[in-house]
């Protein structure tokens, strides 16, 4: 054997179980996608030097010894994307952590002038993302709606509308969102809403000069504004109030002073100070004549 052929022997003995290893260098955890709170268990075959982001504890609580030991214990994990490494004598490798959280603050606002429709926003995720979040609203009556982000590359959080049965006036009721991710992190929050009527108007008013029920008065619960429009089955305007308010008192009469006619009339009520409020449209049974 050649001079040169026992050198190549000696080289390749020498080197190779390195190469070997250093291509098939594992880093085993119990899970690469973590939530707030959680311990990550990381372990390699061997004896290992470890290094891990955050070594003042910032993004880590860290065991005492990183040195010579196949396997180490995170806790006190922030959200974020962490890379951590290990390295042996014959080898190193690394793996890429995601700790993540979810948020299940939401506020509710009225959406509707007839009180029954609320609006839910959630707050926005925390990132890094884990797609799909999903967001699970109970809006306290059996009715569950499930919102399913898959991906986002902008803010990611939730909004519903949802109207309640009309006869839930002055009701209360426990509305709860759940929010999950991929990692299986968690969220969970309730709170307590009463549904109320905000406006209120008769369906039937008698103008007839006998003191009983002889105006229509629409009113709102004192912070709404709003205008309002009558208009005949023809479609054409028999009143309008004169300027945005919160209470709006009609006779029944016309511009030019005339009583209108007996019949069913249709209304307008159009939110001023509240752009997000829909508007509410009804009718009223007219009776001028007396009985």
């Amino acid at each position: 054997m050649s001079i040169m052929i026992r050198i190549l022997i000696i080289i390749l003995a020498l080197f190779l179980p390195q190469i070997i290893i250093g291509q098939d260098f594992t880093i085993t955890t119990n899970n690469n996608q973590r939530c707030v709170g959680d311990t990550i268990t990381l372990s390699h075959t061997e004896n290992c030097d470890w290094t891990v982001p955050g070594t003042d504890g910032e993004f880590f609580d860290q065991p005492d010894n990183l040195s010579g030991v196949s396997s180490i214990l995170l806790t006190g994990i922030e959200p974020g994307e962490y890379t951590i490494d290990a390295t042996t004598g014959a080898g190193n490798g690394s793996i890429v952590i995601t700790v993540s959280t979810v948020s299940a603050n939401f506020e509710i606002n009225q959406a509707g002038i007839n009180g029954y429709k609320i609006q839910v926003s959630s707050d926005i995720q925390n990132t890094p993302y884990l797609f799909p979040i999903t967001f699970s609203w109970d809006f306290g009556d059996g009715t569950t709606i499930e919102d399913i982000i898959e991906n986002n590359d902008s803010e990611v959080r939730s909004f519903q509308s949802y109207t309640y049965d009309s006869q839930t006036q002055d009701s209360i009721f426990d509305i709860t969102l759940t929010v999950t991710n991929n990692a299986g992190c968690s969220a969970s929050l309730t709170q307590t809403d009463t549904i109320h009527k905000i406006f209120k108007a008769p369906n039937v008013f008698t103008p007839n000069g006998d003191g009983v029920n002889d105006f229509f008065t629409a009113q709102t619960d004192g912070q709404t504004e709003f205008d309002m429009y009558v208009y005949s089955r023809w479609g054409n305007v028999v009143y309008e109030s004169e300027k945005p308010t919160t209470r709006v008192v009609w006779d029944g009469r016309l511009k030019d002073g005339k009583k209108v006619s007996s019949g069913i009339y249709y209304y307008v009520i159009i939110p001023i100070n509240a752009p997000d409020t829909e508007k509410l449209t009804g009718f009223v049974h007219v009776f001028v004549d007396k009985e």
